[in-house]
């Protein structure tokens, strides 16, 4: 059995190669979020609504899990380069499939704050960092 420096190590060694903006697309993964039973905002929020025991109402909150197609990397790659010791967390949002109406609409500065680029051959969405409006 390893020590916990052993998989700090493990851990430093897989994020090495990490960038922010990085995307990955592997098949089967998952992504965990709260589900505000005020305020779903996703089918799986609504399902984790559905299913949820007596606790989680009183809370008012719930774990919701749902299949995605992928996922960004978020955090900055400064901040990823550091140990694991220093930096607990990796920030990663899920990646979703938008319909070619969505597309067209950033494509033509209609969606205030998006921008389109392309990677490895696909289209990808991302937040600019001011939005235009000049288009």
């Amino acid at each position: 059995m390893t020590g916990p420096e052993e998989q700090a190590e493990a851990v430093d060694k897989v994020l090495r190669c990490w960038r922010q903006g990085d995307v990955s697309r592997d098949a089967g993964l998952e992504f965990m979020h709260l589900a505000d039973f005020s305020r779903p905002h996703s089918p799986a929020s609504l399902k984790a609504i559905a299913e949820g025991d007596n606790e989680a109402q009183m809370a008012g909150i719930s774990l919701a899990v749902e299949e995605v197609a992928g996922f960004a990397v978020l955090t900055q790659t400064c901040d990823i380069v550091r140990s694991c010791r220093e930096r607990h967390y990796v920030e990663v949002a899920p990646l979703v499939d938008r319909d070619g109406d969505f597309v067209e609409q950033v494509r033509r500065l209609k969606k205030a704050g998006i921008r389109l680029h392309t990677r490895h051959g696909k289209i990808w969405s991302r937040r600019r960092s001011q939005p235009r409006h000049d288009r």
